[in-house]
């Protein structure tokens, strides 16, 4: 009986373990926020956010899909004077940031931008943004800006610590419009 139990016990603890690290594993993942409104395209092929809906997070991270679907865009004016907002994600599916998407955003201090985008006018008026981390400074360069105002290193953002001094890619050929424009800490842009 008691070799019975020792089995038993041997087989519910092997399971339950498997079980334990694959949550452990999924904890580093970065939760994304939820909540907000979404318009489906006309192909009804991906999505675009289209507003704050009853999101309450003050740190967003963007999700990249909904409902199966890739999520593309955020709309013209999707969190426009927003003041919550203090620091923002958006994922590499996300390919467009539309005109005055977070305009007037006042409290909005970080953004973190994986992959390259399209930016149009999205952060006009965003003052008192701190830092922009990307995933990858070719990305950064082959994004595009509509506008000096479309930029938010226009703002006096950092984009790197110690970021005087940045070297692009000769696999990149194309640097954006306005990609560095009015950033100040940049002394040297080295293209290798």
């Amino acid at each position: 009986m008691k070799k019975f139990i020792y089995i038993l016990s041997f087989l519910l603890i092997i399971p339950i373990s498997f079980i334990l690290v694959a949550c452990d594993n999924n904890s580093n993942l970065e939760k994304t926020s939820e909540g907000f409104t979404f318009e489906l395209s006309l192909d009804m092929n991906s999505y675009t956010i289209s507003g704050i809906g009853d999101c309450t997070d003050k740190d967003i991270v963007f999700p990249s899909s909904y409902n199966g679907l890739p999520i593309i865009a955020i709309k013209k004016e999707a969190f426009k004077n927003n003041t919550g907002i203090q620091a923002i994600t958006i994922p590499d599916t996300i390919k467009s940031v539309g005109e005055n998407a977070f305009s007037n955003c006042s409290n909005l201090k970080i953004i973190n931008v994986k992959g390259s985008k399209t930016y149009y006018d999205s952060f006009d008026n965003c003052k008192y943004i701190e830092k922009v981390k990307i995933d990858n400074i070719d990305n950064w360069c082959s994004s595009t800006f509509s506008s000096p105002k479309a930029n938010p290193l226009s703002y006096g953002a950092k984009l790197f610590e110690n970021d005087s001094e940045i070297t692009v890619l000769s696999t990149n050929s194309n640097i954006g419009n306005y990609a560095f424009y009015n950033y100040k800490m940049l002394n040297e842009l080295n293209l290798t």
